[in-house]
C-alpha cells in the first residue's frame, strides 16, 4: 500500500510540474529531486523508470551516479533506456561515457541500440554547437 501511494505521489507531482507555466522555484525542483531519487530505489519498475526520466528533464546533477548504477545493473531493459537517456540530457562527461560503454557491453541489444542513438545524437549536437559557435566567430569578424 505505501508503494502504491508513494506512486501515485510521484505521478501527480510530475504532472503538477509538467503543467506548470511558471518555471520551478528552487525549493521545488530541490523537494522534487529528492523525490525522484528516492524513486529511482523502488521495487515498483515503472516508478524507477518515470523518475529517472524526470530526473534528466529537471537537469539533476545528484542523479548522475544513481543513473549510472541504474544502466548498469537495473533488471528491466525499459528503465536501463530512459537511465541512458537521462545521462546523455544530463550532459556529465561520465554518463555520457557510461552510454557509450554500453553500446559494446550492455548485455541486451535493445540497450545497446538505444545508447548508440542516444550517443549519437548527443555527438552531433555537441558539432552543431561548435559550429554555431565558429560562424558567430566568423561572422564576428566582418562586423
Amino acid at each position: 500500500m505505501k508503494t502504491k501511494s508513494y506512486l501515485i505521489f510521484a505521478f501527480l507531482f510530475s504532472l503538477s510540474i509538467l503543467s506548470a507555466k511558471t518555471p520551478l522555484t528552487d525549493e521545488a525542483k530541490s523537494i522534487a529531486e529528492l523525490n525522484y531519487l528516492a524513486g529511482l530505489e523502488s521495487d515498483n519498475e515503472g516508478l524507477r523508470g518515470s523518475s529517472a526520466y524526470f530526473l534528466g528533464e529537471i537537469n539533476s546533477s545528484k542523479a548522475v551516479i544513481p543513473l549510472m548504477r541504474l544502466l548498469r545493473n537495473d533488471e528491466s531493459e525499459c528503465v536501463r533506456t530512459v537511465a541512458a537517456l537521462s545521462l546523455i540530457k544530463l550532459k556529465d562527461a561520465r554518463g555520457v561515457y557510461l552510454v557509450k560503454k554500453a553500446i559494446e557491453f550492455n548485455d541486451s541489444e535493445k540497450v545497446r541500440d538505444r545508447c548508440e542513438r542516444f550517443y549519437a545524437a548527443f555527438l552531433l549536437d555537441e558539432r552543431a554547437k561548435k559550429i554555431e559557435s565558429d560562424i558567430e566567430q566568423f561572422a564576428g569578424v566582418f562586423k
